[in-house]
Formats: C-alpha cells, structure tokens, sequence
C-alpha cells in the first residue's frame, strides 16, 4: 500500500466526521456529551 493511498483513506474519515459532526449540530440530540 503506498502512502498516498493511506492518506486518501484518512483524509476520507475526516470527511465523514465533519459531515457526522455538521448533522449532530443542527439540532440532532444523539450527539450530547
């Protein structure tokens, strides 16, 4: 595996908890420490 694809990989992961995030903040309750 080469290191670029790792990167695309975390970077990717990264998305989906900015998008995660972005949806619990607008007024989801399931996110609530």
């Amino acid at each position: 595996m080469n290191r670029f694809s790792k990167t695309q990989i975390y970077l990717h992961w990264i998305t989906l908890l900015f998008v995660a995030i972005t949806y619990a903040a607008d007024g989801t309750p399931w996110l609530v420490s």
